[in-house]
């Protein structure tokens, strides 16, 4: 049975390599420029922005529209621009740039704050609320620790589903799944607000990542959890995996 662990492994990883690589590659175009997310507005929320180079007219460009649970997220990508000749003649970035929502037949406009963006060009988020009439660089500690929190929920989730479907059931199982599972994939999920939504190619990380945690859980689990340990190594591969997929196809709709 124990020789029968490593194929098992090397099969459901493929299962998950091949359908990340395939969409990493499938993108080959830059990060967005810029992300925006919009609180409280209506979902047909439509959104600008306008740029002023330094030599020429000013140049407006529409965001892409993303719906992610019961909000917006908007992205403005190189090549929204590229075509009408500026972003990589370096003639424009967000300096003087503003960004006008139309929401339920009414306009808002929001000049981009400018000195609070980490890099002037490109790769950062705005937070735009429609209710205060604010706009931030950035994302608030209180957020980026909630989408974690929700991200570990779901890891939780499935993770248990599958450890009760395996029968590992012991109380003292339970409580080493727990701590294990809070403490790496903590660390994962805040480590996701911070790239799994800007480019694509992260696929592939997350995926090698995604083996890097089957070998500490199997460890874990192996030293403190009371079971057989084929049981143990073909949970912890199939739950991983089985999550990762979950958790990484989840983080497309929810909040960022």
């Amino acid at each position: 049975m124990r020789k029968k662990l490593p194929l098992f492994s090397v099969v459901l990883l493929c299962c998950l390599l091949f359908p990340l690589n395939a969409q990493a590659y499938g993108y080959t175009y830059h990060p967005p420029a810029i992300t925006v997310i919009l609180l409280h507005s209506s979902a047909g929320a439509e959104m600008e922005v306008t740029l002023v180079p330094r030599v020429g007219e000013p140049i407006s460009a529409k965001l892409e529209k993303e719906r992610r649970a019961w909000e917006n997220c908007y992205r403005l990508y190189r090549y929204a621009v590229v075509d009408k000749d500026a972003w990589y003649g370096n003639t424009v970035d967000f300096k003087d740039a503003v960004i006008t929502v139309t929401d339920n037949g009414e306009s808002y406009s929001f000049p981009v704050p400018y000195e609070q963006l980490k890099q002037y060009d490109f790769n950062d988020y705005l937070l735009i609320d429609l209710k205060a009439g604010t706009i931030r660089a950035g994302l608030p500690a209180s957020r980026r620790w909630a989408i974690t929190f929700m991200h570990l929920a779901l890891y939780l989730l499935v993770e248990g589903i599958v450890l009760y479907l395996f029968q590992i059931r012991s109380r003292r199982n339970w409580t080493v799944f727990f701590v294990s599972t809070v403490l790496t994939k903590g660390i994962v999920c805040f480590a996701m607000n911070y790239c799994i939504n800007v480019d694509p190619r992260i696929n592939v990380v997350f995926a090698f990542a995604t083996c890097f945690l089957i070998a500490i859980d199997m460890s874990i689990y192996l030293i403190f959890m009371e079971e057989e340990k084929n049981k143990i190594g073909k949970y912890a591969v199939t739950a991983n995996i089985i999550a990762a997929q979950i958790i990484f196809e989840a983080a497309k709709y929810l909040p960022m």
